[in-house]
């Protein structure tokens, strides 16, 4: 069998729990708000009521209970503006597909170690599985959670990169980790550990 082959194989059966994720998520999804939910429908009316930019910064980064949500908050925003309501079934498609950003991750290290495709293949099969089940359909805690352990892993991974460009970019992603859940606040004192001990 040629490499093309195996490659196109290898990728078919990787592609495969992240199929059967997304048709198990799709078929549960309900449009309805879950507990904190609620909040960002408070936000919503907040920052669509401000009048000027002073009073849209706070509505957008203060505090929720013991977490800085403005990530999640930006994206029902987005939603909100796209669609002229908020549909929760679209906050649970983007915190689910938040946790997908871990698989580039694993591949580029992977193929940086010199370790061949099939290697990857138990990642999707580990990461993406109903455990996952009451973050995948709550659409503030998708955000949040999927999103708070792929942008710290990510930002990790190029904080130890040497490239000047690439680094102040992991700055930039840690920023945004912490504005996506309060366990954000811990990538600062780790990714310094992790650059005094390069």
């Amino acid at each position: 069998m040629t490499k093309k082959a195996l490659t196109l194989i290898f990728s078919l059966i990787i592609l495969l729990p992240v199929i059967i994720y997304f048709m198990a998520w799709d078929y549960y999804a309900i449009n309805i708000p879950k507990w904190d939910d609620h909040a960002l429908k408070a936000f919503i009316v907040e920052y669509a009521g401000a009048d000027n930019w002073k009073e849209k910064i706070p509505a957008l980064f203060k505090q929720h209970n013991e977490h800085r949500i403005s990530v999640t908050r930006m994206i029902a925003w987005a939603d909100f503006t796209t669609f002229g309501a908020l549909n929760f079934k679209h906050l649970m498609l983007a915190g689910n597909l938040l946790l997908l950003g871990v698989i580039p991750l694993w591949l580029i290290l992977l193929l940086k170690n010199k370790k061949p495709l099939f290697a990857l293949l138990p990642i999707p099969f580990i990461w993406l599985t109903l455990a996952f089940w009451e973050n995948m359909y709550w659409g503030m805690a998708s955000i949040q959670n999927f999103g708070v352990v792929t942008f710290t892993l990510w930002t990790f991974y190029l904080c130890l990169n040497p490239k000047p460009i690439v680094f102040t970019f992991s700055l930039l992603l840690a920023w945004i980790t912490v504005l996506t859940s309060g366990n954000g606040l811990l990538v600062l004192p780790i990714g310094v550990v992790l650059l005094f001990l390069l």
